[in-house]
C-alpha cells in the first residue's frame, strides 16, 4: 500500500518511498514537453496541459507535507504587475474598440497572465513541496524518444509530424514539433545526463546535431564558458574556447540569424513607444501567433528574444522584476550542472522565443525550482 513520505526495509537499510508530489512531478515533467496527443491545435494543447498541469499539483500539494516555507517578493510582483496590466490594457485598447473586440482583448491578455500565474506557481511548488525529485529520469526518457524519432525524421519517415518546409532542410523535431525547440531541449538536457551518467549525455548531443539548429549550439557554447570559468577549471576553459573559436564558425551557418536584428529592432521601437506599462499580451487580435513573417513590413509575431518580448508586453519594470527574481536565484547556488542548464537556456532567451512555449517553459522553471531550494536548506 502506498504509504506517502513513509520509509521501508529493503535488503537491511531504510530507502524512503517517492512523496506523491514528486510522483505527480514526474508524470508533469514527462508530458509536458512532448503533450500533443489532442484533436486540438498543438499550441493550444500544449498551453492547457501547462495549465490545467499546474492546478493538478497544487491540488495534490494540500495532501503533501510542506517541506519549504518560500517567501520571494519579486515573484509577488511579477503576479500583481501582470494581473494589473490586464485591466489597464484592456481599458486602453477597449477605448477604441467595440465591445465584442474589447471582450477579446480582455480574455486574451487574461490568458496572459495565466500563464505568468501558473509559472510563478509551478516554481513555488517544486521549492515547496518537492522532496526527493530527480529530474534526470524524465529527461532521459524524453530524449530517448527525441532522438529515436529524430533518426526516423532525417530520413525522411514522419511517424508523428509530418514534414514542414524549411527551405531545402527536413524539419527534425522529434517530439517537440520544431527543430529549434528540439535543440534547445537537447543542449539544456545534456549537463543534467552527463552529471547523472557521463555516456548518456551522448544521448541529447547527437539529437542537438541533427536538429540543425544553430541558437542552442552557440547558447551551449558559451553556457559551458561561463561555467567553466565560475568553477576555476581554467585549463578546461581555454580549450573549450579554442575548440569552440576553431569549429563554430565552421558548422554554424551565421546567415540564419538574419532575421533576427531587424526583429530586435522593431520590437525596440515597439518598447519606447510604452517602456513602463508595455503593449499587453496579445492585443492584437491575433491569437496564437506562432510565425515571424518574411516581410519586414508587417508586425512580428516571433521576436527571436524572450527579454525584449517581455518587456513589450508588460514594460520595462516587469522584465526588471523577472531578471531580479532569476539573479536572486541563480547567484546565491551552487555552479552546477543544473545551473548550467539554466544558463544554456537563458543565452538562448536571447536569439529565440523559448519560454513562451510551454514545452520549453515547464522544464526551465523546474529546473529553476529545483536550484531553488538551496535556498532553503
Amino acid at each position: 500500500m502506498f504509504i506517502m513520505n513513509k520509509t521501508e526495509l529493503r535488503d537491511g537499510g531504510a530507502i524512503p518511498r517517492p512523496c506523491l508530489f514528486d510522483v505527480c512531478l514526474y508524470v508533469f515533467t514527462f508530458l509536458c514537453p512532448i503533450f500533443f496527443l489532442l484533436p486540438w491545435h498543438l499550441n493550444m494543447a500544449q498551453g492547457m496541459f501547462f495549465v490545467f498541469g499546474v492546478l493538478f499539483l497544487l491540488g495534490i500539494s494540500f495532501l503533501c507535507e510542506k517541506q519549504r516555507e518560500v517567501k520571494n517578493r519579486w515573484l509577488g510582483g511579477i503576479i500583481l504587475w501582470s494581473l494589473a496590466g490586464v485591466f489597464i490594457h484592456t481599458f486602453r485598447f477597449g477605448l477604441n474598440q467595440t465591445y465584442a473586440a474589447g471582450f477579446i482583448n480582455f480574455c486574451l491578455m487574461s490568458e496572459g497572465f495565466i500563464y505568468v500565474l501558473c509559472g510563478c506557481l509551478l516554481y513555488y511548488l517544486v521549492v515547496s513541496y518537492s522532496k526527493k525529485f530527480n529530474i534526470a529520469y524524465p529527461l532521459l526518457v524524453i530524449n530517448i524518444l527525441n532522438l529515436f524519432f529524430a533518426l526516423t525524421q532525417t530520413f525522411g519517415v514522419y511517424l508523428i509530424w509530418h514534414n514542414i518546409n524549411q527551405g531545402n532542410q527536413m524539419n527534425v523535431a522529434g517530439m517537440l514539433g520544431t527543430k529549434s525547440q528540439l535543440a534547445v531541449f537537447s543542449a539544456i538536457s545534456i549537463p543534467v545526463l552527463f552529471h547523472f551518467r557521463k555516456c548518456l549525455a551522448v544521448i541529447p548531443i547527437t539529437t542537438l546535431i541533427l536538429s540543425g539548429s544553430y541558437t542552442a549550439v552557440v547558447a551551449l557554447f558559451l553556457g559551458t564558458t561561463l561555467f567553466l570559468f565560475l568553477n576555476r577549471h581554467f585549463e578546461l576553459a581555454f580549450i573549450w574556447v579554442v575548440l569552440g573559436m576553431t569549429f563554430l564558425p565552421i558548422v554554424v551557418d551565421w546567415n540564419k540569424f538574419y532575421i533576427r536584428p531587424p526583429a530586435w529592432a522593431y520590437t525596440l521601437k515597439e518598447i519606447k513607444q510604452s517602456p513602463i506599462i508595455g503593449h499587453g499580451f496579445d492585443n492584437t487580435l491575433a491569437g496564437n501567433k506562432i510565425f515571424v513573417s518574411g516581410n519586414f513590413q508587417t508586425q512580428y509575431v516571433y521576436r527571436h528574444n524572450d527579454y525584449l518580448n517581455v518587456a513589450r508586453d508588460l514594460g520595462v519594470p516587469f522584465l526588471l522584476m523577472i531578471l531580479m527574481a532569476i539573479i536572486g536565484v541563480m547567484a546565491r547556488v551552487k555552479f552546477d550542472y543544473l545551473w548550467l542548464s539554466l544558463v544554456i537556456l537563458m543565452i538562448a532567451c536571447f536569439a529565440q522565443t523559448s519560454f513562451y512555449w510551454p514545452r520549453i517553459a515547464g522544464v526551465g522553471l523546474i529546473m529553476f525550482g529545483l536550484k531553488g531550494r538551496e535556498l532553503y536548506v
